[in-house]
């Protein structure tokens, strides 16, 4: 018998909620329950009715703005054509100057300077 501990799940959430349980029964092995995933969280339907969250301290994927699909959080940096770099999926828009006399790294979304460097 499934039992809901906190706020119940209504409407697709609920599909996906009884779909990851069902799973998990069938499977005898946890199933995430994508209905409940952030950049910071994960919930698992357990083979015994339970529940189980993760939670991280930091930012472990973003939300695709295109196509609304969560990213694993990528931070090895790619060589952009300006000669810039920027990591591949990153919870911050950053930009790190790829030399010269600019600022060494900036975030593009707020456009404020983190250090300066000079040759």
């Amino acid at each position: 018998m499934w039992q809901f501990v906190g706020e119940r799940p209504t409407g697709m959430s609920l599909r996906v909620w009884v779909s990851a349980m069902t799973t998990a029964r069938a499977s005898d092995k946890r199933v995430e329950d994508l209905s409940k995933r952030t950049e910071t969280t994960r919930t698992f339907a357990n083979p015994d009715g339970t529940l189980t969250d993760e939670q991280f301290g930091a930012s472990v994927r973003v939300m695709d703005e295109t196509d609304g699909t969560w990213q694993d959080v990528d931070s090895d940096l790619t060589r952009q054509a300006d000669g810039s770099w920027v990591p591949k999926v990153s919870p911050v828009d950053v930009r790190i100057n790829g030399g010269g006399a600019q600022e060494a790294s900036q975030p593009t979304s707020c456009r404020s300077r983190l250090a300066c460097w000079s040759r």
